[in-house]
Formats: C-alpha cells, structure tokens, sequence
C-alpha cells in the first residue's frame, strides 16, 4: 500500500495602508502527477489538480492608553474558494466560505482572544447524482 502527496505551488501577499490590511493567497496542487496502491492489481491515478484562492482584509487597532475598548479591537473579513481533487461524474468538488472576526486584545497586551464566525458552502449536489 502507497501513496504519494502532491507537489503544490502557493503565493501570498499582505498590503497595509494606514490600519487597514489586506491579503491574498492564490495556489495550486498538482493531485494529477500523485499515485496511489491501495494493494489492488496496478496503481490508481484519478485525482485531478485543484486550485485555491483566499482574500481578507483587517482593520488594524489602535495604540495607547487613552484609545477606546472598541477601537482597540481587530475587526476582519475574509474569502476563499477552494477545490477538492475528487471529479464525481465529471464535476470538481469545490468549497466556498466567508467569515467575519474579532480579536479582543487582553489588558496585558500581550495577546488576544479572537472570536470567528465562517459560512462554507461545500459542493454541488446539481449533476454528481447525490
């Protein structure tokens, strides 16, 4: 029994402007090139490469004493499209997701406790035969 991982290619880049920070993350996995044996008679190749994409912005807080609670908070926002390497009747597996996030600094300042909400949207039951 064997299997081999995928070669994957990734890109990011951050942006800031003032307290605003923006980011996007853009890559590739070549599942095509993997190989599995599950111990069945010849190897198995059906995997196909997938693509990601993810974009997301913050707004940085602000510093000092005299700041209020809430604009001490980090406020983001965020989306990614993903693709799964499974085809099911010739259609790609893919998830798409939003989230909205705050990070709450500690009086310490030497940390945060972040809360996150996510909304993903995975797969497409039109035309897989679910």
């Amino acid at each position: 029994m064997s299997f081999g991982l995928p070669a994957s290619l990734k890109l990011g880049a951050a942006f800031t402007r003032e307290r605003w920070r923006g980011v996007i993350d853009i890559g590739t996995s070549f599942w095509s090139q993997t190989t599995r044996n599950w111990g069945e008679s010849g190897s198995y190749n059906d995997y196909v490469d997938t693509r990601s994409f993810a974009l997301g912005v913050e707004r940085l807080p602000l510093r000092g004493a005299f700041a209020s609670w809430l604009s001490k908070m980090v406020y983001r926002a965020g989306f990614h499209y993903d693709e799964y390497p499974l085809k099911i009747n010739n259609n790609v597996l893919t998830e798409t997701g939003f989230s909205l996030g705050v990070g709450n600094p500690l009086k310490t300042q030497m940390g945060a406790i972040d809360i996150a909400l996510t909304y993903d949207i995975r797969g497409n039951q039109s035309g897989i035969g679910v």
